[in-house]
């Protein structure tokens, strides 16, 4: 009885028994195959998608796979998935945190998912000015670039100084 170990990255390959006399010799081989490689990364949008409609994500061809499985949290509804499998358009209800995932398939069973985390919310600010200030510096100003589909920008401070916001910007007097 011969024993095969294919160990974690074997596709596929061809096994050939070949059996010999002085007379000549006779050959069998077989193709032998595992499952699909993970989904590579996954494009499109992370954030800002509250109630957003008509969202495509795309991967690329995993080389053994025949076909391809979508799924997504509750909070996201599969619209359509492309003739080869290989994107799918979604809708997004209101306010979530959730995943797209995508398996690859062939007739040996499917492929680890390759998951995506997706947001309703605006992406995070990156806010720039400076980190560290004197107690009695006045007017001193930060500001965040504008962000795609947020509506409103509140900003805040606390520990006894004032702010002045206006949009994307703020003047902070620490006096």
């Amino acid at each position: 009885v011969a024993q095969f170990n294919f160990g974690p990255t074997f596709t596929s390959g061809t096994i050939t028994i070949t059996v010999s006399n002085s007379c000549g010799s006779y050959a069998r081989s077989f193709v032998v195959r595992s499952t699909p490689s993970q989904p590579g990364g996954m494009t499109g949008p992370s954030t800002a998608l509250c109630g957003v409609s008509g969202v495509t994500y795309s991967i690329g061809a995993v080389g053994t796979a025949t076909s391809y499985t979508w799924t997504t949290t509750p909070e996201i509804a599969i619209q359509s998935v492309a003739p080869y499998g290989l994107s799918v358009v979604v809708d997004f209800l209101s306010s979530f945190t959730g995943t797209i995932c995508v398996s690859a398939n062939n007739g040996c069973g499917a492929s680890t998912q390759r998951c995506f985390i997706v947001s309703a919310r605006p992406a995070t600010p990156v806010v720039t000015g400076p980190t560290s200030v004197c107690k009695s510096q006045s007017a001193v100003g930060y500001s965040i670039p504008i962000i795609p589909s947020a509506s409103s920008y509140t900003w805040s401070v606390t520990g006894g100084a004032t702010i002045s916001p206006s949009g994307t910007s703020a003047l902070v007097n620490y006096t």
